[in-house]
Parts: structure tokens; C-alpha cells; sequence
């Protein structure tokens, strides 16, 4: 027996009514049978041509669902549209280079995703992943990113820029829109943004200082083809340890691998490059930690053995977030942290607390040599010991 009506409250707009508020209070809940016509008659006290007035209004809204030779039931438009909020979260756009070989993107997106979990009011995330294995795709997707940006009106961007200088002009127009940026891990040459990452020139100097130390002379050096502050700035601090340990640069231990062509080709080649020269080197600083890694297969796959008869120096620290013991020596960069800072400092432009307008600001974190397995002092050097 459906609950009573008051038998004064008469006419199809106050069964209308009546009907609405047993759906609101969970008494005819979304998807169930709307009592018989005779039966709300009944109870009404009023004529079913009334009742067939009511529920055909109902049907018109979308309130109650019929299909021909079936009886009416309760629709979706009748559940109750939750109440706006006051504010509506602020959206923020994480435009960031991905790839399965490429993790150092990882703690950066949990640095962010830890900043945001605290923010008050609440914030978004919005991740668009540039990912590809063509530099040109990949500059393509970091533009249409942006593009979306400025269309959907994100209040902020976090930027892992790709293309080097061709993507000032993009990041030109997201300031223009008044959308704040804030670039990490790498810097864009004739942009103007917040940064947050390492000193990578002090960085390779340390590395290529390391190895020095350790008697090294012949120190050679794996870069590669790509416009990126990274990839020049390490090369530039490459040059400053050698020149810093009074050590001719030779530019035949400089060897470029381009990871969008064939990376597994390319590391061969490189591998059989070092080994066939007149007076290999001893040792190589490698300008990330993939390639380091994968540069130490193919020299194993050789005969070379690491570091017995090549020492080899990374750059990321990427070894912290396996849960293989570390083997890689290596320059550590907390990604983590970067993500962090990059955050907070974007909340503080959106917040108005640093303004659209204000001075940009680099903030460099400190990056430290880490230690392992794959540098020793130089055969010659460890007989003479």
C-alpha cells in the first residue's frame, strides 16, 4: 500500500507535486513501477482521467518513462542534481613527456599529485601526455596541449618542455592568454617562466670531476641531437670537468645517440664506436640514465666488461625508484621535490599571491653524485696500486 494522501489535496498539479516528493524522498526510487493509475486514483480520491493528466505531464519532463503496452517507471531525470559548489575547483594542466623507458616523469607526477592533495580550495589535475616516438609528433601534441589550455581556460600549466627553443613561441601563448607556466626539469631559451629543477652544467662537471679523481684521463662523453637545456647544458659541463682536471677535450669521445631513431641500433653503434678507437676511452659520462644503462648491455654484449674495463657515469638517479639493488654511479636530481616546488609555486601565481606579471624565478635544487658499481680507477691505475 503506497503512503496516504490527504484527500483534500485534490487536482493533477498537486498529484504532481506528491508524486515528485515521494521520488526525492526515496519512496519511488529511479527505476521502479509508478503505482497503477486505479490505485493513485483511489487513494487521491480523484478521477483516473486526473491521474492520467498528472503522469503524462511527468513523462513530458522526463520525470516518468513509458513504453508503449508497459507501465510507467521512475527515470533517471528524477534523481536530484547535486547542489553546486560554491567555488568551482580550479583546473590545472600537467603538459609532461611520458614513455615507458623514460621514468623520471613518475616521481615528478607524484611530487605534483602530493602538493595538490593539500590544497585548499581543492585543484585538478588535468595530464597531457606528449609522448611519441618522433621529436616532431611529440612537439605536435606538446602544441595541441597548449592549444587546448588556452581554449578550455586552465588556470595554470606545468610544463616538461620538449623542442627546446621552438617552444617558446607556444609558451609565448599561453602567457599572452594570462595562464600562468611554470617549466620543470628543463628550461626553454627565450621564455619567460618560473623553473624549477638542477644546475645540469655544475652537475656534469661534477661527474666528469669524479672520474678524473679517479685517474681517468680518457673520459668520453654520450650526448644527443636534441635542442634541450638538458642535453647542452650537461655537454657544456662536460667540457668545464675536463678543462677544471687539466684535460684536453678530444671531440672524437663525444658521440650523439638520437633515442627517436632506433635506440637499440644506436647504442650498438655506440658501443662499437668507443671500442674501435685507437685509444678507447676509459671511461664515459652518459647524459641520462637510460641510455646508461642500455649502453652498459651493449658493451657487456661485447666483451666489455663495466667497470673493470670502462667506468660509466650516469645522469637522473633513476636506479632510486627500482626495486633492483642500485648499480649505476650517477647524478641524483629529486624529481619528487621538483614536482612539489613547481606546484606550489603555480597555486601561489593562481592564487595571486605571485601574480601573472611578476618576475619569473628559477629555482635550482641541489643535485648530489651517488656512488655505485659501475666506476673504478683505470686497470693501468689499479696495477700500479
Amino acid at each position: 500500500m503506497s503512503p496516504h494522501i490527504n484527500n483534500r489535496q485534490t487536482g493533477g498539479a498537486r498529484i504532481v507535486r506528491l508524486i515528485e516528493e515521494r521520488i526525492a524522498s526515496g519512496v519511488y526510487p529511479p527505476g521502479s513501477w509508478l503505482p497503477a493509475q486505479r490505485a493513485l486514483a483511489e487513494e487521491a480520491g480523484v478521477d483516473r482521467s486526473v491521474v492520467r493528466k498528472a503522469i503524462a505531464e511527468l513523462i513530458a519532463r522526463g520525470v516518468v518513462i513509458q513504453h508503449r503496452g508497459c507501465r510507467p517507471v521512475i527515470g533517471s531525470a528524477a534523481l536530484p542534481s547535486p547542489a553546486p559548489s560554491a567555488v568551482a575547483p580550479a583546473t590545472i594542466g600537467v603538459i609532461i613527456y611520458q614513455q615507458d623507458y623514460y621514468s623520471c616523469t613518475l616521481p615528478l607526477m607524484r611530487g605534483i599529485q602530493n602538493t595538490l592533495s593539500h590544497a585548499e580550495p581543492s585543484v585538478r589535475m588535468l595530464v597531457q601526455d606528449t609522448g611519441a616516438r618522433a621529436i616532431a609528433d611529440t612537439i605536435a601534441r606538446q602544441r595541441r596541449a597548449i592549444d587546448e589550455a588556452i581554449r578550455d581556460r586552465i588556470a595554470g600549466v606545468i610544463l616538461y618542455a620538449m623542442g627546446g627553443r621552438a617552444a617558446a613561441g607556444d609558451i609565448a601563448l599561453l602567457t599572452a592568454a594570462g595562464i600562468p607556466v611554470v617549466c620543470v626539469d628543463r628550461t626553454v631559451p627565450g621564455a619567460v617562466t618560473d623553473f624549477v629543477g638542477v644546475d645540469d652544467r655544475i652537475g656534469a662537471r661534477t661527474a666528469v670531476g669524479y672520474l678524473a679523481g679517479l685517474g681517468h684521463a680518457r673520459i668520453g662523453h654520450v650526448t644527443a641531437p636534441l635542442d634541450e637545456s638538458t642535453v647542452q647544458e650537461r655537454l657544456a659541463g662536460y667540457r668545464d670537468g675536463l678543462e677544471a682536471a687539466g684535460l684536453l677535450a678530444d671531440e672524437s669521445y663525444i658521440y650523439a645517440i638520437d633515442w627517436f631513431a632506433s635506440p637499440a641500433t644506436q647504442l650498438d653503434a655506440a658501443a662499437s664506436y668507443f671500442i674501435s678507437l685507437e685509444n678507447p676511452p676509459t671511461a664515459l659520462f652518459v647524459y641520462n640514465d637510460t641510455t646508461a644503462h642500455r649502453l652498459i648491455n651493449a658493451l657487456e654484449a661485447k666483451g666489455i666488461r663495466v667497470p673493470d674495463d670502462m667506468s660509466i657515469c650516469g645522469f637522473d638517479d633513476l636506479d632510486q625508484y627500482s626495486p633492483r639493488p642500485r648499480r649505476l654511479t650517477t647524478m641524483h636530481i629529486p624529481f619528487e621535490r621538483i614536482g612539489e616546488i613547481a606546484t606550489e609555486r603555480l597555486l601561489e601565481r593562481i592564487a595571486g599571491q605571485a601574480g601573472i606579471s611578476a618576475p619569473s624565478r628559477h629555482m635550482i635544487l641541489e643535485t648530489s653524485l651517488v656512488v655505485s658499481a659501475t666506476t673504478a680507477p683505470p686497470r693501468a691505475a689499479q696495477g700500479a696500486s
